[in-house]
């Protein structure tokens, strides 16, 4: 896998986690994300995180999942309930117990302190568990069922769209910006040309 399809796959999955598993709120992260870095290879891991949380919470503090369903897949489900906490509580449970990072790195990508990702995290435990066990009875590894279940979704194709309208509105802008510079010129010929001859 080439570092590109890494940053891919991971910037994809972990906007797919921060919407709740909703295609059109995915498509935004991403797109914001891309906005805010648009080449995700040349930036390093934590900080590719940081910039879809960045992402994520401006897209969220604008735009709400919609109402779960009673989806049979209960992965998405779970990833609906996340939307009941604090953001920091959400962001701290997905990265920490579905991306198995250690503290360190969520607390980089949360911009926080080890301490109040700890704290954040220790919350969002505590609010999932009731909703783990009622959709995981069995005494299994919920997060593990949960985790398992993910990894069989294909988060790429959002990331393709929504880098299809990056590059098509970076290709607007700068027809844009050349036609403007084009007329600009042909106006200040005129000009020097009526100039010349009155």
């Amino acid at each position: 896998m080439t570092r590109q399809d890494a940053a891919d796959r991971r910037a994809s999955r972990l906007a797919f986690l921060l919407a709740g598993g909703d295609p059109f709120l995915t498509a935004r992260i991403l797109a914001a994300t891309l906005a805010l870095a648009p080449r995700l290879d040349r930036i390093d891991p934590a900080r590719l995180d940081r910039v879809c949380i960045t992402a994520a919470r401006r897209v969220l503090r604008r735009h709400r999942p919609a109402p779960a369903s009673n989806t049979p897949r209960p992965e998405l489900a779970v990833l609906h309930a996340t939307h009941a906490m604090p953001e920091q509580c959400r962001e701290a449970w997905l990265l920490a117990r579905l991306d198995q990072l250690n503290s360190v790195v969520v607390a980089r990508a949360m911009d926080s302190s080890r301490t109040a990702a700890a704290r954040h995290l220790e919350r969002a435990d505590s609010e999932m568990a009731p909703v783990l066990a009622m959709m995981y009875p069995k005494g299994a590894d919920a997060v593990a069922a949960v985790r398992t279940a993910l990894d069989s979704i294909d988060f790429l194709p959002p990331l393709r769209q929504a880098r299809d309208r990056h590059r098509r509105r970076s290709r607007l802008r700068l027809a844009i910006v050349l036609l403007a510079s084009l007329s600009l010129t042909a106006i200040a010929a005129t000009a020097l040309y009526w100039l010349a001859n009155a």
